[in-house]
């Protein structure tokens, strides 16, 4: 079944470790690396790559690392199924372990019908 995704945004926001206790958050960067649509399907499914060494300066890296600030992948994916014409939203938060783990832990997700 082909999806239309219309609109993606991916990006990320920081937090201090448990026992800091803040309100909000700290940071949020969301960027949209398509400005287009494009289509997916099983067969050919999108893959992106996002790094956020680019994204966030070296003292805040180092912090991270040091584990005084937890590091969260997000997303928002709308998009419109093909066969039902159904619009979605699809949305994601991923608290990612500190370098040089490649691992991370899904803590937020949600796919919900937009009305």
């Amino acid at each position: 079944m082909p999806v239309k995704v219309t609109k993606f945004k991916l990006g990320f926001f920081y937090k201090p470790s448990l026992g800091y206790n803040p309100e909000g958050y700290l940071s949020k960067l969301m960027y949209d690396p398509y400005p287009t649509s494009f289509y997916i399907t099983k067969e050919s499914p999108r893959i992106q790559n996002f790094t956020a060494f680019d994204k966030i300066p070296k003292n805040v890296f180092d912090i991270i690392k040091n584990d005084l600030l937890i590091m969260f992948f997000c997303g928002e994916i709308q998009y419109t199924n093909e066969s039902n014409k159904k619009i979605m939203k699809y949305t994601f938060n991923a608290m990612l372990y500190p370098p040089p783990s490649k691992e991370y832990r899904i803590v937020y997700l949600n796919n919900e019908e937009v009305k």
